[in-house]
């Protein structure tokens, strides 16, 4: 019996074949600081890519210009991601630790 589901692994194996593609998204949105609720361009950059690959995207959701959704196919599973981060240096988190510890407690970020 055919089933049309993936499973497990081939989800990873189509993932790492697209690994290159998401390394150079993450490059580029790194190399582009933008502020909270500013993120415009990492939007752009993220919705072009996403385009490319054929999914669907609705822009502006909740009112937020930097909100979007990205569905695939249909009749399927739901997976959703919520991309929240911060790439901006000295505006975050420590680097190489899992706890919480600010770079200067209360600045935008993780502080």
């Amino acid at each position: 019996m055919h089933n049309d589901r993936l499973s497990i692994y081939e989800i990873a194996q189509r993932v790492d074949t697209k690994s290159d593609d998401y390394c150079a998204l993450s490059d580029r949105i790194w190399a582009m600081p933008e502020l909270a609720f500013e993120e415009h361009r990492s939007v752009a950059e993220q919705i072009a890519l996403l385009e490319r690959e054929g999914f669907r995207i609705t822009k502006n959701v909740g009112g937020m210009a930097t909100a979007f959704v990205a569905e695939h196919g249909s009749g399927g599973a739901i997976v959703g991601f919520l991309g929240e981060f911060d790439a901006l240096p000295a505006l975050a988190q420590v680097s190489g630790v899992t706890e919480h510890k600010p770079t200067t407690n209360g600045a935008p970020g993780h502080g």
